[in-house]
């Protein structure tokens, strides 16, 4: 399936597309995946998660060489995928947490760079906390994407830098919450993508371990190194 053809055709401006009409209730399916995509988006927001938004090119081939760029925009279909990963980390901590193996969180934390970031909310007329707030944030960003759609990527690319790199850090069961400041989540991890991402090819291994009922293949120690 393409995430172009069938976020057209949930946003309803494209019929059903034939790959999806070929296979016996993948239509249901999808609808009910766009369903729940909408629910987790929405608890996300109420927590304070903030909704960024980047133009990406993507590369267009032919016959082995780069024949056009074309820009990806943000989906129905882009949004389930986002938003069952999303959910798909949170619970992978959570069951190797109740499961009592120390595990690798995905971090950002609390913005150093906010009185920035204030700066830019001022600009626009906005006031946000002298504490960094997610809530609070969250909100400037979506009055920004309403008032100025054309102008929000820019601003979000702004925001994105100014919150700070993300990062990895061993966790123990128990322990203390690192969180994710972008997310509004407390607990979360890399584990969706093991075909790109090394962590997640660890956390994988983790969670096999688990399931096979075998000790598990990474030290404390080890996993420090690793996130290091």
């Amino acid at each position: 399936l393409v995430y172009e053809e069938i976020g057209e055709w949930l946003e309803g401006e494209h019929p059903l597309p034939e790959p999806v009409s070929k296979v016996e209730g993948l239509e249901e399916q999808l609808r009910l995946q766009d369903e729940a995509a909408e629910r987790l988006h929405q608890f996300r927001m109420e927590r304070g998660a903030l909704e960024l938004e980047t133009i990406e090119p993507r590369t267009v081939m032919k016959d082995g060489t780069v024949a056009d760029l074309v820009l990806v925009y943000k989906n129905r279909a882009r949004y389930i995928i986002e938003n069952f990963m999303i959910a798909s980390n949170g619970a992978m901590v959570d069951f190797l947490t109740k499961n009592g193996r120390a595990h690798i969180h995905r971090v950002v934390r609390r913005p150093e760079r906010w009185p920035q970031i204030r700066d830019i909310a001022g600009s626009f007329g906005d006031e946000l906390p002298e504490d960094p707030d997610a809530p609070s944030l969250s909100e400037f960003l979506m009055r920004r994407r309403q008032a100025d759609p054309d102008r929000f990527p820019d601003l979000s690319l702004t925001i994105i830098k100014l919150l700070g790199s993300g990062e990895y850090v061993m966790a123990e069961p128990g322990g203390v919450p690192f969180g994710h400041f972008g997310l509004a989540v407390q607990d979360y991890t890399h584990s969706t993508a093991p075909n790109r991402r090394y962590i997640d090819v660890v956390i994988q291994r983790l969670l096999k371990a688990v399931l096979a009922k075998e000790r598990t293949p990474y030290g404390k120690g080890e996993l420090e190194s690793i996130a290091y």
